[in-house]
Protein backbone atom coordinates (compact mmCIF):
# COMPACT_ATOMS: atom_id res chain seq x y z
CA UNK A 1 0.00 0.00 0.00
CA UNK A 2 2.78 2.67 0.76
CA UNK A 3 3.59 1.89 -3.35
CA UNK A 4 -0.08 3.33 -4.18
CA UNK A 5 -1.41 -0.21 -4.67
CA UNK A 6 -5.15 -0.46 -3.70
CA UNK A 7 -6.20 -2.04 -0.56
CA UNK A 8 -8.26 -4.89 -3.12
CA UNK A 9 -4.55 -5.27 -5.15
CA UNK A 10 -2.58 -6.42 -1.89
CA UNK A 11 -5.38 -8.68 -1.34
CA UNK A 12 -5.44 -10.01 -4.30
CA UNK A 13 -8.59 -9.33 -5.44
CA UNK A 14 -7.79 -6.97 -8.40
CA UNK A 15 -6.95 -3.12 -8.77
CA UNK A 16 -10.52 -1.80 -10.27
CA UNK A 17 -11.05 1.58 -8.90
CA UNK A 18 -12.31 1.76 -5.30
CA UNK A 19 -12.62 4.45 -2.79
CA UNK A 20 -9.18 2.80 -1.46
CA UNK A 21 -7.08 3.97 -4.72
CA UNK A 22 -5.06 6.28 -3.80
CA UNK A 23 -4.95 10.25 -5.50
CA UNK A 24 -2.51 10.62 -8.22
CA UNK A 25 0.39 13.18 -7.05
CA UNK A 26 1.20 15.61 -9.39
CA UNK A 27 4.84 16.35 -9.92
CA UNK A 28 5.82 20.21 -11.11
CA UNK A 29 7.96 23.02 -10.53
CA UNK A 30 7.73 25.93 -7.66
CA UNK A 31 7.20 28.33 -10.54
CA UNK A 32 4.30 26.20 -11.37
CA UNK A 33 2.75 25.74 -7.70
CA UNK A 34 2.94 29.41 -7.21
CA UNK A 35 1.51 29.45 -10.46
CA UNK A 36 -1.68 27.71 -8.76
CA UNK A 37 -1.45 30.03 -5.91
CA UNK A 38 -0.81 33.86 -6.86
CA UNK A 39 -1.94 35.52 -3.94
CA UNK A 40 0.38 33.24 -1.78
CA UNK A 41 3.27 33.89 0.22
CA UNK A 42 6.02 31.01 0.29
CA UNK A 43 7.81 32.03 3.27
CA UNK A 44 10.14 29.40 4.44
CA UNK A 45 7.59 28.94 7.70
CA UNK A 46 4.69 28.12 5.21
CA UNK A 47 6.94 25.28 2.90
CA UNK A 48 8.42 24.11 6.25
CA UNK A 49 4.33 23.59 7.23
CA UNK A 50 3.03 21.94 3.87
CA UNK A 51 6.04 19.35 3.94
CA UNK A 52 5.36 18.43 7.73
CA UNK A 53 1.74 18.26 6.65
CA UNK A 54 2.34 15.82 3.93
CA UNK A 55 0.77 17.71 1.06
CA UNK A 56 3.74 18.28 -0.80
CA UNK A 57 7.51 17.13 -0.85
CA UNK A 58 10.58 17.87 -2.75
CA UNK A 59 11.43 15.70 -5.98
CA UNK A 60 15.11 13.89 -4.99
CA UNK A 61 16.92 16.43 -7.48
CA UNK A 62 15.37 18.99 -5.10
CA UNK A 63 14.21 21.14 -8.78
CA UNK A 64 10.61 20.37 -8.38
CA UNK A 65 7.77 19.46 -5.74
CA UNK A 66 5.11 16.59 -5.65
CA UNK A 67 1.86 17.41 -5.06
CA UNK A 68 0.34 14.74 -3.13
CA UNK A 69 -3.13 16.27 -2.94
CA UNK A 70 -4.06 18.25 -6.02
CA UNK A 71 -7.57 18.72 -4.83
CA UNK A 72 -6.45 20.23 -1.70
CA UNK A 73 -4.32 22.51 -4.01
CA UNK A 74 -7.13 23.57 -5.98
CA UNK A 75 -9.26 23.77 -2.64
CA UNK A 76 -6.04 26.03 -1.29
CA UNK A 77 -5.68 28.34 -4.03
CA UNK A 78 -9.70 28.82 -4.12
CA UNK A 79 -9.84 29.74 -0.25
CA UNK A 80 -6.56 32.07 -0.79
CA UNK A 81 -8.38 33.75 -4.01
CA UNK A 82 -11.14 34.37 -1.78
CA UNK A 83 -8.69 36.56 0.82
CA UNK A 84 -7.96 33.56 3.33
CA UNK A 85 -4.69 33.69 4.71
CA UNK A 86 -1.94 30.29 3.70
CA UNK A 87 -1.52 29.83 7.41
CA UNK A 88 -5.60 30.21 8.00
CA UNK A 89 -6.05 27.25 4.87
CA UNK A 90 -3.20 25.30 6.41
CA UNK A 91 -4.81 25.56 10.30
CA UNK A 92 -8.05 24.56 8.73
CA UNK A 93 -7.02 21.50 6.85
CA UNK A 94 -4.87 20.97 10.03
CA UNK A 95 -8.22 20.68 12.28
CA UNK A 96 -10.10 19.15 9.61
CA UNK A 97 -7.64 16.31 9.20
CA UNK A 98 -7.82 15.88 12.95
CA UNK A 99 -11.62 15.37 12.95
CA UNK A 100 -12.08 13.55 9.70
CA UNK A 101 -8.97 11.12 11.37
CA UNK A 102 -11.78 10.37 14.42
CA UNK A 103 -14.70 10.08 12.10
CA UNK A 104 -12.26 7.20 10.32
CA UNK A 105 -11.69 5.68 13.79
CA UNK A 106 -15.00 5.39 14.51
CA UNK A 107 -16.47 3.79 11.45
CA UNK A 108 -13.50 1.27 11.54
CA UNK A 109 -14.20 0.77 14.90
CA UNK A 110 -18.10 -0.07 13.86
CA UNK A 111 -16.95 -2.49 10.69
CA UNK A 112 -14.12 -4.04 13.59
CA UNK A 113 -17.01 -4.38 15.63
CA UNK A 114 -20.21 -5.38 13.34
CA UNK A 115 -18.47 -7.02 10.65
CA UNK A 116 -14.95 -8.00 11.21
CA UNK A 117 -15.58 -10.00 14.33
CA UNK A 118 -17.89 -12.12 13.13
CA UNK A 119 -15.46 -13.09 10.39
CA UNK A 120 -12.92 -13.69 12.46
CA UNK A 121 -15.40 -16.30 14.96
CA UNK A 122 -16.83 -17.70 11.46
CA UNK A 123 -12.93 -18.63 10.86
CA UNK A 124 -11.95 -16.34 8.80
CA UNK A 125 -13.09 -18.48 5.12
CA UNK A 126 -11.46 -17.06 2.68
CA UNK A 127 -14.17 -17.06 0.17
CA UNK A 128 -15.98 -14.36 2.56
CA UNK A 129 -12.71 -12.22 2.24
CA UNK A 130 -14.12 -10.15 -1.21
CA UNK A 131 -17.77 -9.55 0.19
CA UNK A 132 -15.87 -8.40 3.05
CA UNK A 133 -14.10 -5.88 1.60
CA UNK A 134 -17.08 -4.62 -0.77
CA UNK A 135 -18.95 -4.33 2.75
CA UNK A 136 -16.13 -2.35 4.16
CA UNK A 137 -15.88 -0.35 0.88
CA UNK A 138 -19.19 0.20 1.12
CA UNK A 139 -19.14 1.42 4.77
CA UNK A 140 -16.61 4.06 3.49
CA UNK A 141 -18.63 5.41 1.15
CA UNK A 142 -21.23 5.70 3.52
CA UNK A 143 -19.29 7.36 6.34
CA UNK A 144 -18.79 10.29 3.57
CA UNK A 145 -22.01 10.83 2.72
CA UNK A 146 -22.97 10.67 5.96
CA UNK A 147 -20.05 13.22 6.94
CA UNK A 148 -20.99 15.66 3.96
CA UNK A 149 -24.34 15.37 4.94
CA UNK A 150 -23.90 16.25 8.05
CA UNK A 151 -21.63 18.91 7.46
CA UNK A 152 -23.97 20.40 5.12
CA UNK A 153 -26.98 20.95 7.83
CA UNK A 154 -24.20 22.36 10.05
CA UNK A 155 -23.00 24.76 7.48
CA UNK A 156 -26.43 25.58 7.17
CA UNK A 157 -27.39 25.85 10.76
CA UNK A 158 -24.35 27.89 11.49
CA UNK A 159 -25.11 30.39 8.71
CA UNK A 160 -28.81 30.75 9.58
CA UNK A 161 -27.46 31.63 12.86
CA UNK A 162 -24.51 33.86 11.61
CA UNK A 163 -27.07 35.79 9.57
CA UNK A 164 -29.68 36.18 12.28
CA UNK A 165 -27.11 37.39 14.66
CA UNK A 166 -25.90 40.09 12.14
CA UNK A 167 -29.67 40.69 11.28
CA UNK A 168 -30.37 41.25 15.64
CA UNK A 169 -26.32 43.77 15.92
CA UNK A 170 -27.81 45.51 12.75
CA UNK A 171 -31.70 45.85 14.36
CA UNK A 172 -33.08 43.74 11.55
CA UNK A 173 -35.65 41.06 12.25
CA UNK A 174 -35.86 37.89 10.56
CA UNK A 175 -38.68 35.43 10.81
CA UNK A 176 -38.10 31.98 11.18
CA UNK A 177 -39.92 29.78 8.09
CA UNK A 178 -43.06 30.03 9.32
CA UNK A 179 -43.30 33.10 11.28
CA UNK A 180 -44.71 35.92 10.31
CA UNK A 181 -43.71 39.52 9.69
CA UNK A 182 -44.79 42.48 11.29
CA UNK A 183 -46.82 43.05 8.10
CA UNK A 184 -48.39 39.70 8.89
CA UNK A 185 -46.96 38.05 5.44
CA UNK A 186 -45.64 34.52 6.07
CA UNK A 187 -41.87 33.61 5.23
CA UNK A 188 -41.54 30.44 3.39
Amino acid sequence: METGDSLRSVLGLGDQPSIWSAEAAQTMSLVELAGHLPSVEFTPAVVQRVIELGLVEFSPDGTNVIVHSPSFLKIGSELAALGVPADEILDEYEQLRTQSDEIARRFTELFRRRMWKPFVKRGMPADQIPPLLETLEQLAMLAGDVTAMSLRHSLQAAAESFVRAEARRLGVDIPRPGESHADGRETS
